[in-house]
Order: C-alpha cells, then structure tokens, then sequence
C-alpha cells in the first residue's frame, strides 16, 4: 500500500510539472511570435523603404520594375517586372493604375524615363572645354535646332569628347515640355513624383555596360520595341550615339536591317569601326545572321532579365540600375531648382540636429568641467590679489624699458640730421626751411651767394652717410638788396642705417 501511495504521489507530482512547463512553454511561444511578427514588420518596412520603382512610359507600352540594392554586391535584385500594351492615350492613365495596383510595394523611391522615340538628339562641336560655357552655349543652340522656343523645350547634355584644338562633341538632347508634363500629369495623378527622368537611351547604356565594360572598342545595341527600335552606340563605357527607327505594323526584317546599317554607318564615317553588334528584345534570327554578314562582327543577343516580352527591357533595368546616378535628366529646370532646394534644407535640418546633439553634449561635458574647476578658479583669484602689486610694478619697468628701447632704436633723428648738416655745410649757404621725414626724407630750402655753391651742395650731401639720392629739384637767381642771390630746392631721401 505505502508504495502505491509513493507511485500516485509521484504522478501526481509529474502531471504538476508537467502542467507548469506547458504553460510556461506556451507563453514563451507566444512571446517568441510576437517578438518574431515584429522583426519581421521592421525588416520588411525596412525593405519597402529601399525599393526603387521605375516607370517608362512610352507611346505604346508602359513598363514598370522594382528592385532593392544588394547589400554586399553593387548589383540589384529585381522583385517586380511589369509591362503592359497601350492602344492610345487614353488608356495611359487606366493601364498605369492597373500596374500600380498589382505591385506587391507601393511606389516610393520613384524614377522615370523618356522613350527615345520621344526625344530629339543632336551632336554640336562646340568652341570650349567648360562645362559651364558649354551650358550656356546650348541653352543659346537649343532653339536653332527645332521650330519652338527655348521656353517650350527641355534640354539636357553630356560631353562624350573633346579634342586638342579646345573643341568639344556634345550630345544635346532636346524633349518638347508637353511631354514631360504629361508624364508628370499621369504620375502625379497617383501621387507619384520623380527623383528624376532619364533618356530611355542612356539607361539601356548603363544596363549593358554593367554587364559588358569594353574599352576602347565601339559596340553596337540594337534594342527592338514593339514599333521602334533604338540603335546606340557605346564607346569605352559611354554613350557617343543614339538613332531611333520607327517600325511600321507591315514592315519586313529586310527593310529594318537597312536602317540599321544606315544608322550604324552614319556612326563608323567619322568614328571607329563597330567591333560587335549586341541585340536586345525579341530579335529574329534572320535579323542576327543578317547583322553578322553586313558587318562582318559577332553578333549576339543581350536581355538583361529572363522575363522576354514584346518590348525591350534594357531601358527600365538599367534605369534602376544606375539609381541615383543620372547622366541624361530631362525634368524642367524649375522643377529641379525645387528639388535641390528641398535637397538643401533636408541637409541643413539634418546638419542642424546634428549640431544641436553635439552642442548638448558638448555642453554638458563642460559644464562638468567647469564644475570640477570652481576650486581651481578660486585659488587662481587668490595667487592674482596675492601677486597684483608685484605685477603693477614689473608693468611699470617694462613700460620704461620700451621707452628706453624706442630711443635706442631710433636711427637718424632729426638731431642727427641737424647736428650732420651743421657739420657739413659751408657758410656761403642758408637755409630757409628744413622739412623732415622720419626715416623718408628731407627737402632743404634756401640761398647762396653764387649757383655754383647750391650745385656743390649736391655733392657734398652725397657724401654724407646719412643722406643718400640727392637731387636738385629747382634753383632760381633773384636780387636783394642789390645783391645776386641763388634760391635752391634740394630733396634728398634719409639712409637706414643699421
């Protein structure tokens, strides 16, 4: 009996234990959720923070991607890749809501960019080096180049040569401003504001010199859209050329590999040989094997992401891809005067908080420290009552030896000069006025019996060896008291003496 009591006893003691570690258990999950759900919550804000959206829309496609930098890598890892066909222009706004709807992040870190087949490029030789000359320059270049104004145009540059006889190759990229304002229109209708809007053709540069950095070689991008294709030229990381094709609903593979090899001609006459041909978007074998006999080089296909649609996807990858950097950027100046401007006081409000911290702390350390020297400060007040008759006296002494050292330094006073020419002067000469410089100069005043004794008054003070320069400045004769009478004015300048 006893030992079956134990046993119950026993059990009874395990289901106890066993009670208490599942409720502990339970609680200690549920805090382990929580805590987890909250990670989780900040990582992902984190995330949603540091995703870029961008956004071209073109004349028949809109396309839409989103990516996050790679922390350990220069790389970006894309989450989002959406395109979509559009009839006409009314369809834009519907079709962009769409996209936007059906991205798993909601756009914050927006960029956007122009379609070639919008924009209107020129290539000038321009008289400077200067970056800034050459701004001003094309702002004057830029409405000789299309029938608008300056006011109804957007324009940007970028300098891809230059040469020894001071001139410059600029590429001048000029976009109607209804275009861009319809883009902001259609962006800002859903809240959204661009950092900024770059050409379509300089963001497919970046994506494919990402992956492909020749120098000193000319490659040839072919990126075929749906109704246009847009032949570049990149040179030693740069983007030198740019020609956008239009392509009709009837048009043949032969009839675009002409305008191809006119484009790509157009750039060899005054350039370097293409040295390969990349092709980008749904291109046709034909079009490859054709590409490769024209010109002679490999001829290869480049899609920056797996996804192959329709369209061309260099252009919105590289986009993101090169984020925040930007080469081409076509928003209006006033618009950029804004942005800058907010840039400015984000900056100085940072800056000013910064401030305010270290301020607080620096404050704080000194004001410990300046309660740990209240003692000292006390004892120094002592040592001062204490040693103030001591140093009125020693100010005394060394106010009189200053003075004595001032009289000792003085070189050439006038008593000097007085005692000197009192020296050397012969009686057949007077003076009248003595002026003094000290240490500059001195113009001598008077009279003698004869002309000859005034000119050999010159030649004494030359001798003297506190005089030195010593010239006539004008002499006269005159009578008094029937008497002929030289009058003489000398100046002569004062030697340092060391």
């Amino acid at each position: 009996m006893a030992k079956m009591k134990k046993i119950q006893m026993f059990k009874m003691i395990f289901r106890i234990l066993k009670q208490w570690v599942e409720i502990h258990c339970s609680q200690i999950k549920e805090k382990a959720k929580t805590l987890w759900s909250a990670v989780c919550a900040l990582w992902s804000n984190l995330m949603k923070r540091r995703v870029i959206t961008g956004i071209e829309i073109g004349q028949n496609s809109i396309k839409v991607v989103q990516g996050i930098p790679e922390w350990r890598k220069s790389g970006l890892k894309i989450i989002n890749l959406l395109t979509e066909e559009v009839k006409n222009n009314d369809e834009k706004p519907e079709k962009l809501r769409h996209i936007i709807g059906k991205l798993k992040i909601a756009p914050k870190k927006v960029i956007a960019c122009v379609p070639r087949s919008l924009v209107t490029i020129r290539y000038l030789n321009l008289p400077s080096i200067s970056e800034k000359e050459i701004a001003r320059m094309v702002q004057f270049q830029a409405g000789k180049q299309l029938p608008y104004s300056k006011e109804e145009l957007v324009t940007a540059f970028r300098i891809i040569g230059s040469n020894k006889d001071g001139y410059s190759r600029v590429m001048l990229v000029l976009v109607h401003r209804d275009v861009i304002n319809k883009q902001l229109e259609l962006l800002g209708n859903l809240k959204l504001a661009p950092e900024y809007i770059e050409l379509s053709s300089q963001a497919a540069a970046s994506a494919f010199i990402r992956e492909h950095p020749e120098i000193n070689k000319s490659v040839a991008l072919i990126a075929i859209d749906m109704f246009s294709v847009d032949v570049q030229v990149i040179f030693n990381e740069e983007l030198v050329y740019t020609r956008n094709v239009s392509l009709s609903e009837n048009g043949t593979q032969e009839s675009l590999l002409k305008e191809i090899t006119k484009s790509l001609n157009s750039y060899s006459r005054d350039n370097k040989e293409i040295s390969s041909i990349f092709v980008s978007g749904k291109a046709h074998n034909k079009l490859v094997e054709n590409l490769a006999k024209s010109f002679n080089v490999p001829v290869k296909t480049f899609n920056p992401s797996e996804k192959l649609t329709k369209t061309s996807l260099c252009s919105i990858i590289g986009l993101i891809g090169n984020f925040p950097n930007v080469l081409l950027n076509v928003l209006p100046d006033e618009i950029k005067t804004r942005k800058q401007t907010m840039e400015k006081r984000k900056r100085y409000l940072i800056l000013a908080s910064q401030c305010a911290g270290i301020l607080l702390l620096t404050l704080g350390f000194f004001m410990g420290i300046i309660h740990n020297k209240q003692n000292t400060l006390k004892w120094l007040d002592s040592e001062i009552k204490r040693t103030d008759p001591i140093a009125k006296e020693v100010n005394n002494c060394a106010n009189k030896l200053g003075v004595i050292k001032k009289q000792l330094d003085t070189q050439n006073s006038c008593l000097d000069i007085l005692h000197e020419l009192h020296r050397i002067i012969p009686n057949t000469i007077s003076f009248a006025t003595l002026d003094y410089r000290l240490n500059k100069t001195l113009k001598i005043k008077g009279q003698s019996k004869a002309l000859s004794d005034a000119l050999s008054l010159i030649d004494i003070l030359e001798k003297s060896s506190y005089l030195k320069n010593v010239k006539l400045r004008s002499s006269s004769m005159r009578r008094l008291r029937n008497i002929e009478v030289a009058d003489f004015n000398i100046q002569c300048e004062i030697e340092r003496r060391e």
